[in-house]
């Protein structure tokens, strides 16, 4: 049984998706959006985006406060994964270049927890 690993993504949300045609910029979501649909095309087991309803990133100077109507560009997102270890390193590697200007944590699953 291997172990499984939880990574988390943490960017801004006015996030660019890299390398996409003139047309699908004008129709893509998010980033979030097309990082979670990645995800499920590559069968990563679990993908998760976190409502963040108040935050920081490591480079902001203020607290960035969320409002239920519009959301500020520079906001901090989070995006969860979690699978075994070899398949989260081979997802990393294939999405490094959407992945340079974010900030990814690798969380190892020291205990497991079992649910009935």
């Amino acid at each position: 049984m291997t172990e499984d690993i939880t990574i988390r993504f943490y960017f801004e949300h006015g996030k660019k998706v890299k390398g996409l045609s003139f047309f699908k910029k004008l129709f893509h979501h998010n980033f979030s959006h097309f990082m979670i649909k990645e995800a499920k095309q590559e069968g990563i087991k679990q993908a998760i985006c976190f409502n963040i309803p108040a935050g920081y990133l490591s480079h902001h100077k203020n607290i960035q406060w969320g409002h239920a109507e519009v959301t500020p560009l520079n906001h901090p997102q989070c995006i969860e994964l979690t699978d075994n270890e070899d398949k989260i390193m081979a997802f990393l590697q294939k999405h490094r270049d959407q992945l340079s200007d974010t900030e990814v944590i690798i969380v190892k699953s020291e205990i497991q927890v079992l649910i009935f």
